[in-house]
């Protein structure tokens, strides 16, 4: 799948993806948001979730500076 194929599904359809065929790397918090960072293919997700009450706030891919905020927090394996 491509970063412009899936740019075009719907809200679920973007989950369903998520949950099944990408990889978690990352969570970070701001204001009232947990912010979760996934790889597909070759390229990242950012799913934004109220941190309250869990609720999908968006799914969108990332690139740039928006994935630098995640690095800090990734652990890679050794």
């Amino acid at each position: 799948m491509t970063r412009k194929d899936f740019s075009r599904l719907s809200l679920n359809e973007k989950a369903r993806i998520i949950l099944k065929e990408s990889y978690y790397l990352s969570t970070i918090e701001y204001n009232s948001f947990k912010v979760n960072l996934y790889s597909l293919s070759d390229f990242f997700i950012e799913v934004k979730l109220m941190s309250i009450t869990s609720d999908v706030e968006s799914i969108r891919v990332i690139t740039g500076e928006d994935v630098e905020k995640f690095v800090k927090h990734v652990e890679l394996p050794l």
